[in-house]
């Protein structure tokens, strides 16, 4: 998908209920107030979506449709429009945000609600300039997802092996698992993910535990590059998990509302993070 510009939703686009009981993408066409034609693309995760939210377009006829529910999940939906209505990709996600160019979403990887105790996030992108299949990678937990991880690169699998399992034989040694302890849970510190105006960088917040730290991801073509700057507790006033209300960055500081409280936070304070697999020195951010 090239980049992608924001348009009211399709009028011929809606979520629907066929006779199957099934939940689709229903596109009907019009000519002089007649009923021509009518497609469906069934969707998978019709839990999720009641309604469409939110969507963007690019020069090829392929729409970027967002859908809502009671989950509280996005379903992102990327539909091609020639020469008819088909399915590109589509994936469960949470708080995306799309970029200001069009080619980025990024976002908080799906849980299902009855995991929400036990979860530690995944913060994920998505680029639109690629085709499906290259926008697939692993999660913790050796599962094929949507997008490419940007933070944290130290996850564990949401269900980690206890010590009795361990230690046990036969085949009840894989049904004995413990909870992830509250020390190794990453949470979304953030109300939104803030772009810059230029696409080129991207600011969150994340809090394992007692860290709380501020992540700007820089973007230059393909090359992705993560930092992080940890707040002390002193610096975080407020209740409650997510603490960063709004950001903005420019060549040489990270704009922070931190609860009630405005920070300019000098861009080499933040230290690279990488991959375990890709481990190199750290640096600053320029």
């Amino acid at each position: 998908m090239s980049v992608c510009h924001y348009v009211d939703i399709p009028d011929e686009a809606s979520v629907a209920r066929n006779g199957a009981g099934r939940v689709v993408l229903r596109f009907q066409s019009y000519m002089h107030g007649n009923l021509v034609d009518t497609q469906e693309l069934g969707l998978h995760n019709t839990d999720a979506v009641s309604r469409l939210e939110d969507a963007c377009a690019d020069s090829r006829g392929r729409y970027l449709l967002f859908g809502g529910g009671r989950t509280g999940a996005t379903d992102v939906v990327i539909a091609a429009s020639r020469p008819r209505w088909s399915m590109v990709d589509e994936f469960l996600t949470y708080d995306p945000v799309r970029s200001p160019d069009g080619r980025w979403i990024v976002y908080r990887k799906f849980y299902p609600a009855t995991a929400a105790r036990n979860v530690s996030e995944e913060y994920r992108i998505y680029d639109l300039s690629k085709s499906r299949d290259k926008n697939r990678s692993h999660d913790a937990e050796g599962n094929v997802v949507a997008g490419s991880l940007i933070y944290p690169f130290d996850q564990r699998p949401q269900s980690a092996p206890s010590e009795n399992a361990r230690a046990a034989k036969g085949a009840e040694r894989e049904k004995e698992t413990e909870f992830l302890s509250q020390a190794q849970q990453h949470r979304f510190g953030s109300y939104s993910f803030y772009w810059s105006d230029d696409s080129r960088s991207l600011v969150f917040a994340d809090s394992q535990f007692t860290k709380p730290v501020i992540v700007l991801l820089t973007l230059n073509g393909e090359i992705l590059r993560t930092y992080t700057r940890t707040m002390s507790e002193a610096d975080i006033a407020c209740q409650g998990p997510r603490f960063l209300r709004a950001a903005r960055v420019d060549e040489r500081l990270v704009t922070v509302a931190v609860c009630s409280r405005i920070r300019d936070l000098r861009r080499n304070e933040f230290v690279s993070v990488e991959p375990a697999k890709a481990q190199k020195p750290q640096t600053r951010a320029k």
